[in-house]
């Protein structure tokens, strides 16, 4: 009976040990979890608050803008024309020459190398706030960078030869379907791309002509 005593009293003590040291480490831990679950919650509104977001994306927006504004590096239209009808012949139709060369600066726009910077969007933490700072960036790179604008324009020049060159020369304007010239179809469809695909030094990968082709 003793020994039962003695067992009970022992696990008496160690149960009071127990939750003591459970009641001293809530009284430690408690303070903690006041002061740290509230500051966490309060941090991640702070880091993911739209006014912060749109802050941060204006100022890189603005930033990039100013670099692409003070670029040295700019073509007049008739240096731009000029390149895209590199690889034509003299004699290709008028027509079909302000078509091409339309296409061809629509391209350039479109990678952000033309010479005109379209103004900021009113918002800048969108995904179109993000692709205008990627046009930004290849922008501002391209203006400090002749060799890379002339690189992309005779690359959309070869082309764009293509057609250029498998329409013969007409006088006035005449109604036909550029198809009607370019056979087979599916070789000059290759041909039409195979410059975007060519060992350019890299130029043509770095300015993202080619995310126009699978």
């Amino acid at each position: 009976m003793a020994q039962f005593s003695d067992d009970s009293a022992g696990a008496m003590i160690f149960g009071s040990i127990v939750v003591t040291a459970i009641l001293v480490l809530a009284l430690i831990i408690t303070p903690f979890l006041l002061i740290g679950i509230p500051a966490y919650v309060f941090y991640r509104l702070h880091k993911e608050s739209p006014r912060r977001l749109e802050r941060l994306a204006r100022e890189e927006t603005e930033f990039l803008y100013n670099h692409a504004l003070n670029g040295q590096v700019r073509l007049s239209d008739a240096e731009i024309d000029a390149a895209l009808s590199h690889h034509w012949p003299p004699d290709t139709p008028e027509p079909l020459k302000i078509q091409l060369l339309g296409i061809g600066k629509a391209l350039l726009s479109a990678e952000g190398l033309s010479p005109e910077i379209p103004p900021m969007p009113a918002l800048c933490n969108t995904v179109e706030g993000a692709r205008y700072r990627d046009m930004l960036a290849r922008s501002g790179q391209a203006r400090s960078d002749r060799v890379m604008v002339l690189t992309a324009l005779d690359v959309i020049s070869d082309s764009l030869g293509t057609i250029a060159q498998a329409v013969p020369p007409i006088e006035g304007d005449v109604l036909v379907d550029v198809t009607q010239f370019v056979h087979p179809l599916g070789q000059a469809v290759q041909n039409v791309i195979a410059p975007f695909f060519a060992d350019n030094d890299g130029f043509v990968a770095q300015i993202g002509l080619r995310s126009y082709f699978p």
